[in-house]
């Protein structure tokens, strides 16, 4: 489901947000839910943007790392939440590699009349979530950081 998605001129990234009309959400729970949510309704715009499940490796180091912070309470179910962790799909250009933007939203953004600006300023990029064990670990402390920046804006 997502990999023709990836190759679609209507896919805009984060770094687009701003730019052009979105029209469409498209957040995949795991590879067979996703939920879809017109927040703008530009009739004229075909634009969507795409978030995507993190990785069960990647999520399990995550939870371990986000539960070290006792300002952080982990849910289960948006509803409750302040923020979300959120990852998004940047599309590749000729000269540019896809990347995965990683960072916090509020949970309003799955609501269809939400309103804000689609990101927060604080996240990273990545070009791949295949890391070898070095770079996992560098992930990791990457993550430790933008939850502290996060924490502390």
């Amino acid at each position: 489901k997502i990999i023709p998605l990836a190759s679609s001129e209507d896919l805009k990234g984060p770094e687009e947000s701003g730019q052009f009309p979105i029209n469409e959400l498209k957040f995949f729970i795991n590879a067979q839910k996703q939920i879809n949510i017109k927040p703008y309704q530009f009739e004229e715009s075909k634009n969507f943007m795409v978030y995507l499940p993190f990785p069960s490796y990647v999520a399990e180091g995550l939870k371990k790392i986000l539960a070290k912070d006792q300002n952080i309470q982990l849910l289960n179910d948006s509803a409750g939440a302040d923020m979300m962790l959120f990852m998004a799909l940047q599309p590749g250009t000729k000269t540019e590699k896809p990347t995965i933007y990683i960072g916090f939203n509020a949970p309003a953004i799955m609501r269809p009349d939400y309103e804000r600006s689609l990101f927060q300023p604080l996240f990273i990029k990545e070009e791949t979530l295949n890391f070898k064990p070095a770079e996992l670990s560098k992930f990791y402390k990457d993550m430790e950081l933008l939850v502290w920046r996060y924490l502390r804006k």
